[in-house]
């Protein structure tokens, strides 16, 4: 379910999806303000919805959504501010309740000046009237310890100048820019999910289900008998189906056996490029990685490796499930379905002729 830089297959979790579904009910409560169904939630609810931090008068739908959020910003899946409120006019912008300074509802981080405002509805136009900062207290001398409290919050706020343009909302996910629901489930997938090494390979040169396939290679994920063995299932051998020498490891039946071994000098004799010989497949990719030619070149010569791993655990399930293949028919197969995929995914044309006497 991770991404590809995090090692999976960029699926994506079904938790992380639902959340971002019910995020989207909020951010359009927040852009339809006027819309029927947001003063239903309002007549119903509070005014702000319960995003503000109020209690919920009753339960239902609208409820859960709101729990969920919370509980969201309490796990870590969202930032605890991920809402914010954009300057611009200041009217609809409410002072203490809203996030428009980006770290937080003022009347959280200064509890008892929030205590002392007569207007705790106040909006941001309310309090800086001309360019002017005006309070109004609940008593004239508030005390030398919220005065202290006053000047931090005004070193906090000084900078802020009205528009005339109106206010807005930003999704900080997004650069304070409008919601999306792929950006919100990516970002939540990435603090839930757990990072897979190495990333995950995808080749646009080859078919969707051979990426899988080496995805597996990579995290040594194959059904082979060991690693059937291991999940406790009763396997009558764990040897090789092909030579029958070996445990059948991922490793042996790709890189050691005979069979292998011997598709592995053939296709280094074809592609005509000095391959080092490699015994497991994170090799093969950090030379792969290290060498140095042309994106085609090296698309064609990944396409060809691909082939080859995927022919290779062909050949070993039709030893299984009969029939088995013919061991002389093995590179030609390669060869054939190498240029297949290639011809229809690749970046540059290339006919039959030429991929059998010098594919790269």
């Amino acid at each position: 379910m991770e991404s590809f830089d995090n090692g999976g297959l960029n699926v994506g979790s079904l938790r992380a999806f639902n959340l971002s579904l019910m995020c989207k009910w909020l951010w359009c409560f927040l852009g339809q303000t006027s819309a029927i169904w947001a003063n239903v939630v309002k007549a119903i609810h509070v005014e702000f919805g319960g995003l503000d931090g109020s209690k919920l008068t009753c339960s239902g739908i609208w409820s859960n959504i709101i729990n969920a959020f919370n509980k969201a910003k309490q796990d870590g899946s969202l930032p605890s501010n991920v809402i914010r409120a954009k300057v611009g006019d200041g009217k609809s912008i409410r002072f203490w309740l809203y996030n428009w300074r980006g770290d937080g509802m003022l009347k959280n981080k200064y509890r008892r000046l929030y205590h002392l405002e007569t207007d705790k509805n106040c909006s941001l136009a309310d309090r800086k009237e001309n360019g002017v900062w005006s309070w109004s207290w609940n008593r004239n001398d508030i005390g030398d310890r919220n005065r202290s409290l006053l000047n931090e919050l005004m070193l906090n706020i000084g900078s802020i100048s009205l528009s005339n343009n109106s206010d807005s909302w930003g999704w900080v996910l997004d650069n304070d820019t409008a919601f999306t629901v792929a950006d919100t489930r990516t970002y939540i997938d990435t603090c839930l999910l757990p990072s897979v090494n190495p990333f995950t390979r995808w080749v646009k040169c080859v078919p969707r289900k051979i990426n899988i396939l080496l995805w597996r290679v990579a995290l040594d994920k194959f059904p082979t008998r060991l690693n059937l063995s291991r999940r406790c299932l009763e396997i009558q051998q764990i040897g090789c189906v092909s030579c029958n020498y070996c445990v059948e490891t991922l490793k042996h039946v790709l890189f050691d056996c005979n069979i292998a071994a011997d598709l592995l000098r053939r296709t280094r004799m074809w592609v005509d490029v000095d391959l080092p010989i490699f015994s497991e497949w994170a090799e093969w990719i950090a030379w792969f990685d290290d060498w140095r030619e042309r994106m085609d070149v090296k698309d064609k010569l990944y396409t060809i490796v691909a082939a080859l791993i995927w022919h290779i655990w062909t050949y070993r399930n039709s030893v299984i499930f009969r029939p088995p293949m013919k061991k002389l028919l093995l590179f030609d197969s390669i060869c054939f379905t190498s240029f297949s995929w290639y011809s229809s995914r690749g970046k540059s044309n290339v006919t039959w002729n030429e991929w059998l006497i010098k594919p790269l």
